[in-house]
C-alpha cells in the first residue's frame, strides 16, 4: 500500500457504489478514484477483501514489535496493566447497574 493510495473504507464503499449503479463507472475510472494504477485483478481483490471483512472492521498495519525497545517496555508496564483504579470503575458500574436492575425488577 503506498501513501498516495486512497483505499479507506469509505472511499472504497463509495466505488463499490458507483459500479454496481444504474449507470456503472469503469474499472479504469474506479482504479483513478482509489488511486492504484490500472489493475483490474487488484481492484477485485481489495473489493472482494472489503466485502468479506465484518462491519466495522478496518484493517490497519501490524508493525513488528521489538521486545526490548523502550517504547515496547512502557506500554507491557503501564498502559497493558489495569490499574486499580480501573478496576475499581469497573466494580462500581457492575455495582450500580445491579442495583438499578434490582429496584426496578428487570432482572
Amino acid at each position: 500500500v503506498k501513501d498516495s493510495e486512497k483505499l479507506d473504507p469509505s472511499n472504497i464503499r463509495r466505488v463499490i457504489n458507483l459500479l454496481e449503479s444504474d449507470k456503472p463507472i469503469t474499472k479504469k475510472e474506479a482504479c483513478n478514484i482509489l488511486r492504484i494504477s490500472y489493475n483490474t485483478t487488484r481492484l477485485g481483490n481489495i473489493i472482494t477483501g472489503f466485502n468479506d471483512t465484518p462491519a466495522g472492521v478496518t484493517q490497519t498495519r501490524i508493525y513488528a514489535k521489538k521486545p526490548y525497545s523502550p517504547l515496547h517496555l512502557f506500554r507491557s508496564r503501564h498502559l497493558d496493566a489495569p490499574s486499580p483504579h480501573r478496576q475499581y470503575q469497573n466494580w462500581q458500574r457492575r455495582v450500580v447497574h445491579h442495583h438499578y436492575l434490582q429496584e426496578y425488577r428487570a432482572t
